[in-house]
């Protein structure tokens, strides 16, 4: 299910930066200190949360990541900050069973850049 040889398209990584909150977050072009590898790992996993809900272990193999907290900081946690993404379990954020999944807004969003 994951695109593991994800090209960015320039649009998409700008569409993001104008569709995030957080501006920056998402752009290498606004915030150098976020490499075009993080941010084909964000796109690999909203790629993958596009069709299904994923599960942190799911997303960080998406992403060919292999280090949990590295991938919750710097991959996961702009995504959910974002309002793109979101827990299914938010009254248990450290359940065993956690899926993430994109969010209405953030489907909404997407579908227009794609």
């Amino acid at each position: 299910m994951c695109s593991s040889d994800l090209a960015i398209p320039t649009k998409l990584a700008v569409k993001l930066a104008m569709i995030s909150p957080v501006c920056p977050k998402f752009c290498p072009y606004f915030c150098p200190q976020l490499s075009e590898m993080q941010l084909k790992k964000m796109v690999s996993v909203i790629d993958y949360l596009f069709r299904a809900s994923g599960s942190i272990t799911e997303l960080m193999d998406c992403a060919g990541e292999k280090n949990k907290s590295r991938f919750r900081q710097t991959i996961l946690k702009p995504l959910v900050d974002t309002g793109l993404v979101e827990p299914t379990t938010k009254d248990i954020p450290n359940s065993p069973k956690q899926k993430y999944a994109l969010t209405d807004n953030g489907r909404e969003n997407l579908k227009a850049i794609i």
